[in-house]
């Protein structure tokens, strides 16, 4: 099947009907925008044209020329054509290179931009009492900035864009529409930041996408139809509940207490349910039956079109599905599931870090059934946590290294190297005490002076490896440490990396997707990296999540912070 196939059966059908639609039960107080027909795949996935400017590197981002849209007007659309045609049948590279690029730009046009968010969803709240003045200004400059993550879909738009009907989070720099875990991380933000009604939204779009299509696309645009990633969902949703219900009981609102009890009954559990055992656990796709374990994959096993123009995806998997796996797994890229064909073979590698998580999900599942005292579902899904968990520590714990590693299904062999996915199994509370303490001594090799390494493969030219830091790692090794009363650990860690985010911060006036923990800067740029990106929601959210749960700093609200200067 063809992209463009993938991407119309998928956007042509709603996976779900039975199941209430966001506009007829939402959490969030506000109604949802209308859900606008989109019924064709986008020019990026569908146009000849686009695809062979790919081919000819006409620009450096290949997800630019994914998220065209078609003018309205092209008065000389016709003459490119032609003019591209004439070239293209000789064989000077350069002139037909520069006749395509007067083509895509006369016929196509970037999407508008989005609309901003409500000013009352986003606005600068609180002020930080800190005694380090590079903290309290990261921490304004990260109040200040959250309306620059939030966005609306548009009115209307030709280009790849998926419709969310309610505001959504953007990781920020190339990345312009939501993506999953980055929403799922972004939501701790939120709710340490007191911003509970964003937070609802989030989870309304989350949970209409799986309706929609029977999963959480990887992120908001059609060329992501054939994939998922990390799927964070039934624990986001766990903590927007959990926060919801301490808001509405804390101001007697009987009428929010009703509305989320129905919420979670009627469409939390249903569609969570659904993503678990249709999307993660089918047999042909991403659940290996015989050791019940789960792997990444794609529907599809051709190249990316919204690659990095750098990216050479022959030398990126063992096959292009290895590529999109890898992409699925949100590690794009990391020498770890290297196998035997030297390439990454990640769609044969049942990762530590799904599998914890997915533990986790179907405790988070659990939790929510008996939340919406849902017993039989409730004992259905700690059954199936229970044969989750086994599986894990079957075939992902190394008892000689006192480790969490990856599993390659085929060649029943685990992965080299320690990356920071071993916290997973903590974060997920899927493990033993003892083995939890084990899984400690054995990471302090991970912790440098900024805080958590992306991998001890050090020699590795890809971002999810070496002295990478990234706030996923923090927060999964933080809150891992949490669960199992390692206090001082996640303290020491959460420390090294708020203060390394004042740092850069300090240096540059923004945050970044990814630091290098050792020398507590921006990292080195290369092969197979796309430039480092500003913004950016997870890494803003690791700050001030930090800040709340683990150093338990109160944030003061501004107004009464003027009052008191």
């Amino acid at each position: 099947m063809s992209r463009s196939a993938v991407a119309r059966a998928r956007l042509g059908r709603t996976r779900y009907p039975d199941i209430p639609s966001v506009d007829q039960l939402h959490l969030a107080e506000a109604a949802p925008a209308p859900l606008r027909p989109q019924l064709k795949p986008s020019p990026g996935l569908a146009s000849p044209l686009i695809e062979e400017a790919r081919k000819l590197n006409v620009h450096p981002d290949f997800k630019y020329l994914s998220d065209l849209q078609l003018k309205n007007t092209h008065q000389d659309h016709e003459y490119w054509k032609q003019e591209f045609a004439r070239v293209s049948a000789g064989n000077n590279l350069e002139e037909r290179r520069a006749v395509l690029k007067k083509y895509i730009e006369c016929a196509y046009e970037p999407e508008p931009v989005f609309a901003p968010a409500d000013t009352e969803l986003v606005k600068p709240k609180w002020t930080l009492t800190h005694p380090n003045s590079s903290t309290r200004d990261a921490f304004a400059y990260i109040e200040s900035h959250w309306g620059l993550l939030v966005k609306s879909s548009v009115s209307e738009s030709g280009g790849s864009l998926i419709q969310n009907q309610y505001p959504f989070l953007i990781p920020a720099g190339r990345f312009r529409e939501s993506y999953y875990w980055d929403t799922c991380f972004g939501v701790d933000g939120l709710l340490a930041s007191g911003r509970c009604e964003l937070a609802r939204m989030q989870a309304d779009n989350l949970l209409e996408n799986i309706r929609r299509f029977g999963f959480i696309p990887n992120g908001s645009r059609d060329y992501y139809l054939s994939r998922s990633q990390v799927p964070l969902s039934a624990s986001m949703i766990r903590k927007i509940v959990e926060a919801s219900h301490l808001e509405y009981s804390n101001s007697n609102d009987t009428a929010g207490s009703s509305r989320l009890l129905r919420w979670v009954r009627e469409r939390a559990v249903p569609l969570l349910e659904r993503e678990f055992l249709d999307f993660w656990s089918d047999s042909t796709t991403r659940f290996d039956a015989a050791t019940g374990l789960h792997h990444h994959w794609d529907e599809l096993n051709i190249k990316r079109p919204e690659r990095f123009s750098a990216d050479i995806e022959d030398h990126l998997g063992a096959s292009f599905r290895d590529v999109r796996a890898s992409a699925e797994s949100g590690l794009d890229f990391t020498d770890i599931c290297r196998g035997k064909s030297g390439k990454n073979e990640s769609s044969q590698f049942a990762s530590v870090l799904l599998n914890a998580v997915l533990c986790g999900f179907i405790r988070d599942l659990a939790w929510l059934a008996g939340f919406a005292k849902m017993e039989s579902k409730q004992k259905t899904f700690l059954a199936l946590q229970e044969q989750r968990c086994t599986a894990l520590n079957k075939y992902l714990w190394d008892d000689v290294g006192g480790a969490y590693r990856h599993y390659h299904l085929k060649d029943k062999t685990q992965s080299e190297g320690l990356c920071f996915t071993t916290y997973a199994p903590l974060y997920a509370r899927a493990c033993t005490p003892a083995q939890a303490a084990r899984v400690v001594e054995a990471a302090r090799v991970l912790e440098s002076n900024g805080g958590i390494c992306a991998s001890t493969l050090r020699e590795s030219s890809h971002q999810w490896d070496g002295p990478n830091g990234w706030a996923p790692a923090q927060m999964l090794a933080v809150e891992g440490l949490l669960n199992y009363g390692y206090v001082d650990d996640a303290r020491r860690i959460a420390e090294k990396w708020i203060s390394t985010l004042s740092a850069v911060h300090s240096d540059h006036q923004q945050f970044f997707e990814r630091v290098d923990v050792d020398t507590r800067a921006l990292p080195s740029e290369g092969y197979d990296k796309y430039p480092v990106q500003e913004g950016f929601l997870w890494t803003n959210a690791s700050f001030v999540w930090m800040l709340s749960t683990v150093m338990a700093k109160q944030f003061e609200p501004i107004d009464l912070a003027a009052e008191n200067g």
